[in-house]
C-alpha cells in the first residue's frame, strides 16, 4: 500500500444549507490501494467499516468491460465477491459496525451479502434496482429505475418505500447511518447533495465553487463525503455543521470520495499515469481532537 501523504413517502423540502470552506488543522494522509493482480487497471473503494474492512470493485485488462466486487480486510487481504451468474458486480457499502453486511449491485439487481449468503434486492415487477447503502439495523437504501425516471428507496425487510424529493427529476439516496440519517443527491438539471433523515426532512448543499455535487457516504457523526465537478478539487468532507474540507490525493487527479467510517477514515479513488487506484485516507489525530483543534491559524 503506497503512502501519499498530504496536508412510499416524499421528502419535505427544507432550506438550502449554508456552504463555507473550513480546513481542519489535522491533515489527512493518503494511501493507495490496488487489487493484487498485475492485470488490474482500475481499483475503486466504495465503503469502509469501523473495523477497517473496505469494499469496492476492480476491473482487469483481461475483462475490461466488467467490474468485480472485492472485500479487503483490516490486514490488507483481498477476497472477491461475485454475484452468481452476473458478469458485473459492484460492492458499495458495508455496515459501519455489527455483522458486516455488504450491499451492492449487478447489471440489473441490487444485492445484500450476509456472511456466505448473497441474495438479490429487487423492487417488484423486475424493475432495475441498485443498492447503495446499509446501516447496522439492516435498512438498505438505493435507487430504482422506471419509465418516469430515477427514484430513491428504503428497503426494510423487503418492504420498499419510495424516497422521492418533490420537483426533482432524479433522487439518489446513497447512504444511511445507524441514526437513520441519509445522504445522496438530487438532480434537476444540476446535481445537489442532500442531507436528511427517513422522516422526510432534508437540506440541499453544494460544495464551494461547484455546479454539481454528489454525496456518497455518511458516518454516525453526520460527516458526509462525496465529489464535485470543481471547487474543492473534486471531493470533499462535510462536517455535521456544514463545514467543508478538501479531499484530494496529492500525487493524482480526479479524486473521488465514496465512503467514511466513524474514525473519519475516508475511501475512494484517484487517477494517475498508471490507471485508477483506490485510496484510504487517515486522519493523523482522533476525530474529536481534530474538531477541537479547529481550522489552522
Amino acid at each position: 500500500m503506497r503512502s501519499l501523504t498530504s496536508c412510499g413517502g416524499h421528502l419535505k423540502c427544507g432550506a438550502i444549507a449554508a456552504v463555507f470552506l473550513s480546513l481542519c488543522g489535522c491533515v489527512y494522509s493518503y494511501h493507495a490501494i490496488d487489487y493484487p493482480d498485475p492485470d488490474v487497471q482500475e481499483t475503486v473503494a466504495q465503503g469502509i467499516g469501523n473495523s477497517g474492512v473496505i469494499v469496492g470493485y476492480y476491473r482487469s485488462r483481461k475483462d475490461p468491460f466488467n467490474k468485480h466486487a472485492f472485500l479487503r480486510d483490516a490486514g490488507g487481504k483481498f477476497s472477491a465477491i461475485d454475484f452468481p451468474n452476473a458478469s458485473d458486480t459492484v460492492a458499495y457499502k458495508i455496515t459501519l459496525g455489527g455483522a458486516g453486511q455488504i450491499v451492492g449491485t449487478t447489471t440489473t439487481h441490487g444485492f445484500i451479502k450476509d456472511g456466505n449468503a448473497i441474495d438479490p434486492i429487487d423492487k417488484a415487477n423486475g424493475i432495475p434496482t441498485a443498492a447503495y447503502g446499509i446501516n447496522s439495523l439492516g435498512q438498505v437504501v438505493g435507487v430504482f429505475y422506471d419509465r418516469v425516471g430515477v427514484h430513491a428507496f428504503l428497503d426494510e425487510a423487503n418492504n420498499f418505500r419510495t424516497l422521492d424529493i418533490p420537483n426533482q427529476q432524479e433522487t439518489h439516496v446513497t447512504a444511511v447511518n445507524d441514526k437513520m440519517a441519509i445522504t445522496g443527491f438530487a438532480y434537476d438539471g444540476h446535481a445537489r447533495g442532500i442531507s436528511g433523515d427517513l422522516q422526510g426532512n432534508f437540506v440541499f448543499f453544494i460544495a464551494p465553487g461547484a455546479t454539481q455535487t454528489e454525496a456518497w457516504g455518511i458516518n454516525n457523526h453526520g460527516e458526509i463525503v462525496g465529489s464535485a465537478d470543481k471547487g474543492l478539487n473534486n471531493s470533499f468532507l462535510r462536517s455535521a455543521s456544514g463545514a467543508f474540507t478538501t479531499v484530494r490525493v496529492p500525487q493524482g487527479s480526479l479524486t473521488q470520495a465514496y465512503g467514511i467510517n466513524d474514525q473519519s477514515q475516508i475511501v475512494g479513488s484517484f487517477v494517475d499515469g498508471n490507471g485508477t487506484h483506490a485510496f484510504l485516507a487517515n486522519p493523523p489525530c482522533h476525530r474529536r481532537d481534530c474538531r477541537e483543534q479547529g481550522p489552522p491559524r
